[in-house]
């Protein structure tokens, strides 16, 4: 008796911990991007669902420097055709620099297997430096293939903004380049 309650206490153990190890993956493409001042950066938000894994619910909590990016509050966050069958809302907070994406399938049909567009986040560069956008470690989902609910594991994509050349730079350039361009023209003449 001792031997069968041991043998199905493993059972239990091995069949609780393979549902628990899939675990679905948030990614950001591009993971690093580079624009100007006043410049606009576009992210895609991906989710990749395990073999068998379909998803109920999310809750993706994000950060950003507010000194450097801005989140338009009306054409910012576009959420991706395959959460056509959810209810999607975000919030954010321009001043802290966090805004959240949260949806519930309301379709009966859940996202299942594979790579989805969870949504596109567009920001504009305000000021210059280098600014994350991190997802944060309080992110979370429910799966209703496993009825296991967990956090995402931490993910992040970086934009970097620089100041947008000055026309006079340009200008004293390509003056210089014509002046370059005169005198060898003189010398090889002469």
């Amino acid at each position: 008796m001792k031997q069968l309650l041991t043998l199905a206490c493993i059972i239990a153990m091995l069949t609780f911990a393979g549902q628990a190890s899939a675990v679905p993956l948030i990614s950001f493409n591009p993971l690093a991007q580079t624009i100007y001042q006043g410049g606009s950066s576009a992210i895609d938000v991906n989710l990749t669902l395990g073999a068998g894994e379909m998803l109920d619910g999310y809750g993706l909590n994000f950060s950003f420097d507010p000194a450097l990016l801005a989140l338009d509050p009306t054409s910012g966050v576009t959420f991706g055709s395959s959460l056509a069958g959810y209810l999607n809302f975000y919030s954010f907070d321009p001043v802290a620099g966090t805004f959240n994406l949260a949806g519930i399938d309301i379709s009966a049909n859940p996202i299942a297997n594979g790579t989805f567009l969870l949504a596109t986040l567009v920001f504009s560069g305000t000021g210059v430096g280098a600014s994350a956008v991190d997802l944060l470690g309080t992110s979370s989902y429910l799966l209703s293939s496993s009825m296991f609910e967990g956090n995402f594991t931490p993910a992040g994509s970086y934009v970097t903004v620089e100041p947008v050349p000055e026309p006079g730079t340009l200008l004293l350039l390509g003056a210089g380049l014509a002046v370059g361009y005169f005198v060898r023209r003189r010398a090889v003449g002469s």
